[in-house]
């Protein structure tokens, strides 16, 4: 249980994180967690109302890495129906810049 209660991040955090990226403030409806699949680590991600905001719904987690942690908080959009699709969206993301890193300094 107590691997489970690392994985959830503290929720005024992920709120202070929505309003310094997005602008608005937020409530916290519901956790949902990701599984693991190949390539991709499980996540447990909140999803978020947001308050005086177009996109109305935000999804957030914390990434750790050896690095320390990361947190991110993607709108709900047209491309971003759901917290699964923003997680793929980051990991989308990350892998190009990755590959374009990797082109660049090669």
């Amino acid at each position: 249980m107590l691997g489970v209660a690392r994985e959830v991040p503290l929720l005024s955090d992920l709120k202070r994180e929505i309003r310094r990226l997005h602008g608005c403030s937020s409530e916290f409806e519901r956790f949902v967690t990701i599984p693991e699949a190949p390539g991709r680590a499980r996540r447990v991600v909140a999803v978020f109302e947001l308050k005086e905001h177009p996109a109305r719904r935000c999804y957030a987690w914390l990434e750790r890495s050896g690095f320390g942690a990361e947190c991110f908080a993607v709108l709900h959009g047209m491309e971003i129906r759901g917290p699964e699709e923003a997680v793929r969206h980051v990991e989308e993301v990350e892998r190009a810049t990755r590959d374009r890193w990797a082109q660049e300094y090669a």
